[in-house]
């Protein structure tokens, strides 16, 4: 399960999703894909194949599970990167 730090403020704009990590001022704009990944999956708990399905339906001519798995784990590779999300300690 992914977590986020006190350091860590998000708000909706749309379909756009602006994060603001306070600790160093630094600011990120996803997009509506994007943002439904950090809804569903690090705000709302989601499961990633939850969330996997939720984009699937979402996206008009969506990929293959896989595809968008894939996708949605190498965004949060950069998430973790830039000390947005953690992976949770504990339950």
């Amino acid at each position: 399960m992914l977590t986020t730090g006190d350091h860590i403020v998000w708000r909706n704009s749309g379909d756009i999703c602006v994060v603001l990590n306070t600790a160093n001022g630094q600011y990120y704009t996803l997009n509506a894909t994007g943002s439904l990944l950090w809804k569903n999956h690090v705000v709302g708990k989601k499961s990633l194949d939850e969330t996997v399905m939720a984009l699937r339906d979402a996206v008009k001519e969506a990929p293959e599970a896989e595809a968008v798995r894939q996708d949605c784990l190498a965004l949060i590779g950069e998430w973790k990167s830039e000390n947005l999300v953690a992976e949770s300690t504990g339950s």
